[in-house]
Formats: structure tokens, C-alpha cells, sequence
């Protein structure tokens, strides 16, 4: 059975529309890795960083207050909750040294004198950095 002509053309121009169309995707596909956005704006990490802050307040007016010895380390469990769903919304994947940056000081944070250090401001400052550096070297890989 023979193909004719113009059967012959009308399927070098589908294959040839396809051919540009896989072309053109690839090229919006290294535009869009190129502006690929940070996934913790400056904003957001100005937020973050006020809300460990508040909390850090908090907790250490409450242990003067002496009732933060009781419910500083239910504040603390809270708070980890905040901060993971957080970076997690973020689209942040807890690797093994990102988790135990996060799980170890807030950890350090539970016990009572040792809470009254600002170790949530140290805890979400680490995790900023270490995932702001990780975004600039996906983008200029």
C-alpha cells in the first residue's frame, strides 16, 4: 500500500509541529529553572524571625514569671508545629542535617533554664540560611 504525496506532507508537518513544540517546551522549561523563585522570600523570613522572636519574649517573661517552668515546654511543642508546617508550605524537605539543626535546638529549647537562651531566633535564622544557600545553588547550577 503507497502513501500518497500528500499524505506524505501532511505527516512531515505534524511530526515537524511536534518536533517545535517539544523544542519550545524545553526552552520555557530552563527559562522557568533560571526565575525559579526563592522559597523563602525576604518577607518571609523577616516573619519568621519575628514570630521565633515573640516567642523567645514570651517564654522568657513566663520563666521570670516562674509559671513558664510549667507551660514554656507545651508553648515549645506548639511552636515546633508553627515552624515545621511553615517551612513545610514552603516546600523546605527536612534532611538529615536540616533536621537535626530544627529537632536539636528546639529540643534545647524544652529544657527550662536552657529555654530562656533565644534558640528559636538561632534555630529558624539556621534554617533560613541553610535554605536560601541551598537555593542559590540550584540556581546557578
Amino acid at each position: 500500500m503507497e502513501i500518497s504525496p500528500i499524505e506524505e506532507e501532511k505527516q512531515a508537518n505534524f511530526n515537524r509541529s511536534r518536533l517545535q513544540s517539544a523544542r519550545e517546551s524545553r526552552e520555557n522549561d530552563e527559562k522557568d529553572a533560571i526565575k525559579k523563585e526563592p522559597r523563602i522570600s525576604g518577607a518571609t523570613g523577616f516573619f519568621m524571625l519575628f514570630a521565633a522572636g515573640s516567642m523567645d519574649g514570651l517564654q522568657i517573661l513566663l520563666e521570670w514569671l516562674v509559671i513558664g517552668l510549667f507551660i514554656n515546654w507545651f508553648i515549645d511543642i506548639c511552636v515546633w508545629g508553627l515552624f515545621f508546617l511553615w517551612f513545610k508550605s514552603k516546600g523546605v524537605n527536612f534532611n538529615l542535617k536540616k533536621g537535626l539543626i530544627f529537632n536539636g535546638l528546639a529540643f534545647l529549647e524544652i529544657i527550662p533554664v536552657v529555654g530562656e537562651l533565644p534558640l528559636w531566633i538561632l534555630d529558624i535564622s539556621a534554617m533560613i540560611v541553610i535554605v536560601k544557600t541551598e537555593d542559590k545553588m540550584v540556581k546557578n547550577y
